[in-house]
């Protein structure tokens, strides 16, 4: 089981539609060819159509997130919530209330448990590290990144709330 977080950069407009469709997205975004993943073998080929961080946003969302691994929701300034994946990637029509319209997005199923209030960083968190420099988010909506086991343990003893959340998952 791998640990992942998740940062939405739009939280209030997107982690309500995270928890409604009981799934997280990372949108449409460049060239329609990104609706076929599998054609893609390795993640330089998506380097062809997108920056080196944007394919590998895209390739670790679409490969090496797998069903069972667990998912931290946050915004820059809290954590929302712990999940844990349940379907593997999909491109598919999801609802956008703005557009009221669907939208064809790169999704994982994910069964969430809500942490509220939300939760504020404590110093030193390993959830809030500074990203690697040059980071790119794919499409200015969310960025994901792997989650080590040590920073994992580290955040089961700071937060409760994430140990209690991610053992109801765990059941």
């Amino acid at each position: 089981m791998q640990i992942w977080k998740i940062l939405l950069l739009n939280p209030a407009k997107d982690w309500s539609r995270f928890l409604k469709e009981k799934a997280m997205f990372i949108g449409q975004f460049g060239p329609e060819d990104l609706s076929e993943m599998d054609k893609f073998s390795c993640k330089e080929d998506l380097e062809e159509l997108l920056s080196e961080g944007a394919a590998s946003q895209l390739w670790e969302f679409s490969n090496e997130i797998k069903v069972g691994d667990m998912v931290i929701a946050a915004s820059a300034k809290n954590i929302l919530g712990v999940g844990k994946v349940s379907s593997d990637y999909t491109y598919e029509p999801i609802f956008d209330p703005k557009d009221e319209c669907y939208h064809k997005s790169h999704i994982r199923r994910v069964d969430w448990v809500e942490i509220k209030p939300s939760l504020s960083p404590t110093s030193a968190d390993p959830l809030f590290k500074p990203l690697p420099k040059g980071f790119e988010s794919l499409n200015q909506q969310v960025q994901i990144v792997e989650v080590m086991e040590d920073d994992w343990e580290t955040i089961l003893s700071k937060y409760p709330k994430i140990k209690e959340a991610s053992k109801k998952l765990a059941a």
